[in-house]
């Protein structure tokens, strides 16, 4: 990449009427493969006028790089977006290497979400002659980062038992901060690992537990909110007694009451490792794309359309998995490596590419050889002739399988999350419990997409399950089986679910016992057998079939079925 300007590279001050180095004066292959990066890359020299800048630099700014050499940064970028990148722009003409994120509106109109980093520029006298900037969007991260703290948020508001742990404490104020406890709900026990009535009984028994560099970083200032009146909502780490670490999510409001002279507390806790977990992944991934400048990690190729050639870096022999003592596939063959959809959708950009010379960015399915899917982002634009007609298309592929899956499942946590919201909010809206039955079974079964939800109530006097409620959706037949009763004696099935343990049958006609067998025949599918509670009564069972021909169950789908429980 070039430096400033002839007066930078022999150290002397900058001219800000100096000409500026154009893009010709460096290797064109480097250009090519710069302009097809998705992140901005610019270079301004000492008085902050630019002196190159890639493709999307060009895209974002809709100007052409041409209109834009030698213009002062503040004068592109805007004023306002100016302001705001500034202080770190002089930083980086004071020899500091900067990184920094902000929403920066920039002259366009559009504001962005921005990754910013500057590196200075020294010259042979090791005085700062300008400095690098590599910008990268991450709006979509932010938006994501958003969206699951607002599922967060919902969840804390709605979810019991099991799936949180709700206290109500007395704070006081004296000269050490003591407490003590009116409630605690029995999701504490999974949660925490202790019952209710451990940690009621020893009022130091959670705080113990709870990390000591968290006690003081965390629960102190918490606890001084909540003495002032206020709200407040925050994440520490608890030792469960099983030894593992959990990471805990608390919402926690406070009401002085003078009588007692006290504050009156109320907590919700959730578990929100599995979260913290994704999350942490994905920020591991997000740090790992913000190194994109670096183009070893980037496969390019170039596609000769005169020859019908593809020329690929050792990368992208890595990326699809190929030796390179095999050479390039030809086009067919590179597309038939896709899944039958992508490839219409490469096809179609390559032919615009071709005929408009409009660039495509494309998210692609590649088939591995062991029938794995890897999810690949491809980039490509047409070089033109004089006359305007493409002679070659070039571009970079990336890896994203890692970024994908991490997404893919931080977006289904997040619809599951709250699909069961509305699950257990249709539950609590009425206190009727046939229409709760019948809402609970209508509701699982239009959530998992099945073709039958029951719930059998155990009667251990007679010895059998009876049917209490039963949802088909309408497009299905319905067999009418009120009034059904299955014996208990003599049913292997009845027998585990009365133990408290959940049956899983990927076909239930696999199942054990003549009446199972018959009710299977009825409707072949895929059995979820979950027991329904009271304290630690088996009340029932809650019976979930689907399609044999679908996905066999899923954990999520047994957590999910035992939350609704």
């Amino acid at each position: 990449m070039p430096t400033a300007c002839a007066s930078a590279e022999t150290g002397a001050s900058a001219d800000p009427d100096a000409p500026i180095c154009p893009p010709a004066a460096y290797e064109p292959r480097l250009q090519q493969v710069l302009d097809a990066l998705p992140v901005c890359i610019s270079y301004a020299n000492a008085q902050q006028r630019y002196c190159f800048m890639n493709h999307t630099y060009e895209v974002w700014m809709e100007r052409r790089r041409e209109e834009l050499y030698g213009k002062l940064v503040q004068e592109v970028i805007g004023d306002a977006a100016y302001q705001l990148a500034a202080p770190f722009i002089e930083q980086a003409l004071k020899g500091q290497s900067v990184h920094y994120e902000a929403a920066l509106p920039y002259e366009t109109g559009k504001t962005r979400q921005v990754s910013v980093l500057l590196v200075p520029d020294w010259n042979a006298d090791q005085q700062v002659q300008g400095y690098y900037a590599l910008v990268t969007d991450i709006s979509d991260r932010k938006a994501l980062e958003q969206t699951s703290q607002q599922t967060s948020l919902q969840l804390q508001k709605v979810l019991h038992s099991a799936c949180a742990s709700v206290v109500s404490f007395r704070l006081y104020a004296n000269v050490e901060i003591t407490w003590g406890y009116d409630y605690r709900s029995p999701g504490a026990e999974a949660l925490f690992g202790y019952t209710a009535e451990e940690l009621m009984a020893d009022p130091l028994l959670w705080l113990s537990r709870v990390l000591p560099e968290d006690r003081q970083s965390v629960i102190v200032p918490a606890q001084t909110q909540l003495l002032q009146g206020q709200s407040v909502t925050f994440e520490y780490r608890f030792r469960h007694q099983d030894g593992s670490i959990r990471w805990i999510s608390s919402v926690a409001s406070s009401t002085y009451v003078p009588p007692e002279h006290c504050w009156r507390i109320t907590a919700v806790d959730i578990d929100i490792t599995q979260r913290k977990r994704t999350e942490d992944a994905l920020q591991q991934s997000q740090d790992r794309l913000k190194t994109a400048q670096s183009v070893a990690q980037i496969g390019n190729w170039e596609f000769d359309l005169v020859t019908q050639k593809i020329t690929w870096s050792d990368q992208m022999f890595a990326i699809y998995g190929q030796y390179p003592e095999l050479g390039e596939p030809s086009y067919l063959e590179l597309l038939q490596k896709f899944v039958p959809e992508d490839r219409v959708r490469l096809e179609t950009a390559v032919s615009n590419a071709i005929r408009l010379g409009k660039p495509y960015v494309l998210d692609m399915r590649l088939i591995q050889p062991d029938s794995q899917i890897v999810y690949l982002e491809l980039r490509g634009q047409a070089q033109l002739d004089p006359e305007g007609h493409a002679i070659r298309l070039y571009g970079t592929t990336q890896n994203i399988t890692e970024r994908k899956r991490l997404e893919l499942a931080l977006k289904q946590r997040s619809q599951r999350e709250s699909a069961l919201n509305q699950v257990i909010q249709s539950i609590r809206n009425s206190l009727d419990l046939p229409t709760i039955f019948e809402s609970a079974v209508q509701e699982t079964a239009d959530l998992l997409r099945l073709i039958r939800v029951s719930i059998m109530q155990y009667r251990p006097a007679q010895q059998c399950w009876r049917l209490r409620a039963e949802y088909v959706p309408p497009d299905r037949p319905s067999l009418k089986r009120q009034g059904l009763t299955i014996p208990h004696e003599n049913n292997p099935l009845g027998a585990q679910i009365a133990r408290g343990e959940i049956v899983r049958l990927d076909d239930n006609r696999q199942a054990p016992g003549a009446m199972n067998q018959a009710l299977a025949s009825q409707l072949p599918g895929r059995w979820l057998l979950v027991p329904l509670k009271i304290g630690k009564t088996i009340w029932g069972s809650l019976s979930l079939t689907r399609e044999i021909a679908h996905d066999p169950w899923q954990d999520w789908e047994v957590e999910l079925a035992q939350a609704v429980a």
